[in-house]
């Protein structure tokens, strides 16, 4: 602590106008009274900080911004950090295409949102079978260049909704049986068997607009004949050119690329931006 001239004269304003209290002259009293002055110095250096730590560029404490913004997987230096948690700190609500994509692309997620406008089949793009690649030349097994995946999207809805079902150990009885029935079953069990909820695609037409999709660049045509694209524009059979027009149907998607760390926080982050109502599909390799 130290001497706050400031604060001193507030303090002589305290007191009667006395020779008891004068503090003019150097004595024991003047100088309890000047180590009292750095008191209220203190105090308002705190309330200072405490201000500031309602932004995140300046926050003494980052991790518990972390905490509250649900970040499970923080970068690894603080200036990454604190950008992360000023994008969420900064969402100002509207849940359009391009506020999505703005939004996740700021965060530094390299990806696009698709509307299913006009609708498609979402499972054409989400449906897959699980194959092996071999990436180049006599790639084997545990080589960087072969591995084993599954083709086709992910479908998130509302995060995570598991079930929990007892791992029974021992059964005395009939299953099924409840309380006071003569098949009552007597059961043990030391821990609960967790599932994660499996959603269906809809066959219904009349559900599909509520699907989006996130990945990379994609392709939209309502022609058949679509021999390639070169991003922007279609090239058909023939050797035309045409422009690859948000007003037509989504015919592919190529995917985009995420670090395998940040997938919790792309996947937190798209679920406080999408329609409750959504379901996005994602076509994301989580590498």
């Amino acid at each position: 602590m130290a001497y706050n001239p400031r604060w001193f004269k507030v303090f002589k304003l305290l007191f009667p106008r006395a020779n008891a209290f004068s503090l003019f002259i150097q004595k024991k009293f003047t100088k309890l009274i000047e180590g009292l002055t750095a008191l209220p110095h203190d105090f308002r250096n705190y309330i200072d900080q405490i201000w500031l730590d309602i932004f995140p560029s300046s926050t003494r404490s980052i991790g518990l911004w972390e905490k509250q913004w649900g970040i499970i997987n923080p970068a690894a230096d603080n200036a990454t950090r604190r950008i992360d948690l000023d994008i969420l700190w900064k969402l100002t609500g509207g849940q359009g295409k391009d506020y999505i994509e703005t939004t996740l692309r700021n965060a530094g997620f390299d990806v696009y949102v698709h509307e299913n406008n006009p609708p498609v089949d979402p499972d054409n793009f989400l449906s897959g079978i699980f194959v092996m690649v071999a990436g180049g030349v006599n790639a084997y097994a545990g080589r960087s260049d072969a591995y084993a995946g599954k083709t086709g999207g992910e479908l998130l809805v509302n995060g995570p909704i598991v079930t929990n079902t007892p791992l029974v150990l021992a059964v005395a009885g009939r299953p099924n049986s409840c309380a006071g029935n003569q098949f009552a079953v007597a059961s043990y069990f030391e821990q609960l068997m967790t599932y994660d909820k499996i959603y269906q695609i809809t066959d219904d037409p009349d559900l599909w607009p509520y699907f989006f999709f996130v990945g990379g660049t994609a392709v939209r045509r309502d022609a058949e004949n679509i021999i390639m694209s070169d991003g922007e524009n279609v090239i058909m059979s023939d050797g035309t050119s045409v422009v690859n027009s948000e007003s037509s149907a989504l015919v592919s998607i190529d995917y985009a690329q995420i670090p395998a760390e940040r997938e919790n926080d792309f996947k937190a982050l798209l679920l406080k931006l999408k329609p409750a109502q959504s379901w996005a599909g994602l076509i994301i390799n989580f590498t």
